[in-house]
C-alpha cells in the first residue's frame, strides 16, 4: 500500500510537473512577438540610400543635357531593381517643350504604368522652375519609392556661358506620393486635377 501511495504521488508530481511546463511553453508563446521578416530601419536606409543614389543620377544627367543642349525639357527616371536607371523622354533631348507643364502628368503617368508593370522600385520627374519672385531657376526633382516615401528636391542652378551648371541652395520636402500610388487613388487625382484646371 506504501508502495501504491508513492507511486501515485511520484504519478501526480509528474503530471504537475508537465503541466508547469506545458504553461511555460504556453505563457512564453503569449510573449512572443513575430519580428518582421524585413528590418523596418534597414529598409528605411536602403529606400533613403536608393533615392539618394537616383538623384544623383538625374542631376548628372540633367548638368550633361545642359551642356550638350544648351536646354532640356522635363523628363522622368526609373530605378529598376538590379540598380539600372532608364529615361522617361516626352521630347527628345534637346528639343523643347512649349508648355512644360502639360508633360508632366505624362510622364508621371509613363512611370505609373511600369510601377503597375512591377518593374520599377523608385521613380523620379525632373523640370526646371523659374521663380520670377526671387529671380531664381531652379530644377525640381520628385523622388518616390516603392516604400510610398515621396520628396521633392529643389536646388537653384546657376547657367554659366558654357551651360555649365553651378548649383546652389537646395530644399527637400515630403510631399504625397503621385506615381507610387494605388489605381484608384491615381485615378481620384487625375479627375481632382482636371476640376482644377477648369
Amino acid at each position: 500500500m506504501y508502495k501504491f501511495i508513492s507511486f501515485l504521488m511520484s504519478v501526480v508530481l509528474f503530471n504537475f510537473l508537465v503541466l508547469l511546463t506545458c504553461l511555460g511553453v504556453v505563457s512564453a508563446n503569449e510573449d512572443y512577438e513575430p519580428t518582421a521578416d524585413l528590418n523596418i530601419e534597414l529598409a528605411r536606409t536602403e529606400t533613403r540610400e536608393n533615392l539618394k543614389y537616383l538623384l544623383g543620377v538625374v542631376l548628372k544627367k540633367a548638368s550633361s543635357l545642359q551642356e550638350a543642349h544648351g536646354d532640356f525639357s522635363p523628363y522622368g527616371a526609373a530605378l529598376f531593381k538590379d540598380g539600372s536607371v532608364k529615361y522617361v523622354w516626352y521630347a527628345k533631348p534637346g528639343q523643347a517643350v512649349k508648355e512644360p507643364a502639360k508633360s508632366i502628368p505624362l510622364i508621371r503617368g509613363a512611370l505609373q504604368s511600369q510601377v503597375l508593370s512591377g518593374k520599377i522600385v523608385g521613380s523620379a520627374v525632373i523640370y526646371k522652375y523659374q521663380n520670377y519672385e526671387q529671380g531664381v531657376l531652379q530644377l525640381n526633382v520628385e523622388l518616390e519609392y516603392q516604400t510610398g516615401l515621396a520628396l521633392a528636391y529643389a536646388s537653384e542652378m546657376k547657367i554659366d556661358a558654357n551651360n555649365e551648371i553651378t548649383w546652389g541652395q537646395n530644399k527637400q520636402v515630403n510631399f504625397e506620393p503621385r506615381v507610387f500610388v494605388l489605381q484608384g487613388q491615381a485615378q481620384n487625382k487625375l479627375v481632382k486635377e482636371k476640376a482644377e484646371e477648369k
